[in-house]
């Protein structure tokens, strides 16, 4: 089985494949040996995200989507590969770099095997955990190269594999830009509006302030990564087998009265919470106000209004010029990612989304910055 509850879970090592997926018989990552044959998806040595993914999305079609749908169509296969490179800028990973190359071979040689096993082969998503590496360049056009990265993969996919299927591409915002000597970044602030812009073809699964984090304060733990991995799973069950839109917990809208700001919520499942103990309060939820005035008023209170609505009372009303309202914005300069140290916030929704390893997968608000009226 792949109970992870006994006292020895953190030596844990997966022996069998507990569904059907599969990876290429060179291994989930990139092989300089082509792929000639699909093996049961198990990983050895460091395992990647991509396992964690596969199979709660294996299990959930199977046991709770699919459920009474005829044979074969109650059951969904996952075939993952990586090609990633880490520590690795988008200039290093874009259109014509070797790594780019290296996963347009693996869906060329992935396509091969199964045609040759009259199976079929549909390319459903592309998973990306990105962004350290462009803060650090301080790459201003970020989120346009988003957009292009994922065309690229999108048209040159489709040119092997014949399908019409869209290729969205899933990601998550970067948070742990204070360990890079930084108080704020622009990076995940990029990574959403390219999302929202993008009608689907970016799809943002959510931050990663609430998940664990090694001493470096940039990588997750293993169980992180598995975490994360389940996250994933979550919006390709959304999008891909249940064929609807996935956007995560972020701000619609911004209304201020006199001292009393509102912010407005996307909320993937109602109520919103303020949650202290997974996340520890770094002040006001991790609400903050700011004005180009010397001395901004300061926040009073925060509350929940509703199942969707944040009220933000000032100690004044504002008067300052390009006045914003911000959310797991600013950190500490040199502080590591994570739920007690890095740049974070308290607010979540109340999603009760399966896991196979007991994690919590609720939806946690996004990295923003809003203008206030």
């Amino acid at each position: 089985t792949l109970d992870r509850s006994s006292a020895a879970s953190d030596v844990y090592k997966r022996q069998m494949q507990p569904f059907d997926n599969r990876m290429l018989n060179t291994g989930v990552r990139t092989s300089a040996t082509p792929a000639t044959s699909f093996l049961p998806l198990v990983e050895s040595g460091v395992e990647t995200m991509s396992s964690a993914l596969a199979n709660l999305v294996a299990d959930v079609a199977t046991s709770e989507v699919l459920v009474g749908l005829p044979a074969p169509n109650d059951k969904h296969r996952v075939l993952v590969s990586c090609h990633g490179i880490g520590g690795t800028a988008y200039v290093g990973l874009k259109k014509g770099t070797s790594a780019f190359t290296a996963g347009l071979a693996q869906v060329t040689q992935a396509k091969a095997i199964a045609d040759a096993a009259a199976e079929t082969y549909v390319v459903r998503v592309l998973t990306n955990v990105h962004g350290e590496s462009d803060h650090i360049a301080m790459n201003a056009t970020y989120a346009n190269d988003l957009a292009e990265w994922q065309a690229n993969y999108e048209a040159d996919v489709k040119a092997i594999t014949g399908q019409t299927e869209a290729i969205p591409m899933l990601h998550t915002q970067m948070s742990s830009w204070t360990k890079y000597g930084q108080a704020t970044s622009a990076i995940p602030i990029q990574q959403l509006s390219a999302s929202v812009a993008s009608n689907g073809k970016l799809v943002m699964v959510g931050p990663k302030y609430n998940i664990a984090y090694v001493a470096d304060g940039v990588h997750l733990t293993s169980a992180g990564y598995q975490h994360m991995g389940e996250y994933y799973a979550k919006v390709y069950r959304r999008i891909v087998l249940e064929g609807k839109k996935w956007e995560p917990l972020r701000p619609l809208s911004v209304t201020r009265v006199g001292d009393e700001i509102r912010v407005k919520f996307l909320v993937p499942v109602p109520p919103l919470v303020f949650d202290t103990f997974t996340v520890s309060n770094p002040g006001n939820f991790g609400f903050e106000y700011a004005d180009d005035s010397a001395t901004p008023p300061t926040i009073t209170a925060v509350t929940l209004e509703g199942a969707d609505t944040v009220r933000i009372k000032l100690s004044a009303a504002p008067t300052g010029a390009n006045p914003s309202v911000r959310y797991a914005y600013t950190g500490t300069i040199g502080a590591r990612a994570g739920a007690t140290t890095g740049p974070r916030g308290n607010l979540r929704d109340s999603d009760t989304s399966k896991s196979r390893f007991g994690n919590k997968l609720e939806n946690w608000a996004v990295h923003f910055t809003m203008p206030v009226p």
